[in-house]
């Protein structure tokens, strides 16, 4: 998860292009996990590049999350004081979204995860 420092560059570069009509996507780590696709998407990226096999997770919880929700996550995260903070703030929106299993792996009957 970003720091607030660098949450708040990448906003900065969306506001950006947007001010400029400029089209502008993102391509990382970070677009290929839900809670950061969750911000980027609040940001303005609507296009995030990401390997395969992130993108059947990323899109099933962008699908299920409104983008209003998103935003006033990214408020939270914008004005919080450090890293732990910020993510923080994102489990706890990813739990009260019911999307707490993409956090947590389960255990079988085993104990095995």
């Amino acid at each position: 998860m970003l720091p607030p420092g660098g949450s708040a560059r990448l906003n900065g570069i969306a506001e950006q292009c947007q001010a400029a009509n400029f089209p502008f996507s993102l391509c990382g780590e970070l677009a290929g996990e839900p809670e950061g696709a969750i911000l980027l998407i609040a940001m303005g990226f609507d296009s995030l590049s990401m390997n395969f096999s992130a993108l059947h997770k990323v899109k099933w919880v962008i699908r299920r999350v409104g983008l209003k929700k998103c935003k006033q996550l990214l408020a939270q995260c914008l004005s919080a004081a450090h890293a732990k903070q910020v993510h923080r703030l994102v489990r706890d929106f990813m739990l009260e979204q019911g999307l707490g299993q993409l956090l947590y792996r389960q255990k079988d009957d085993d104990g095995k995860q």
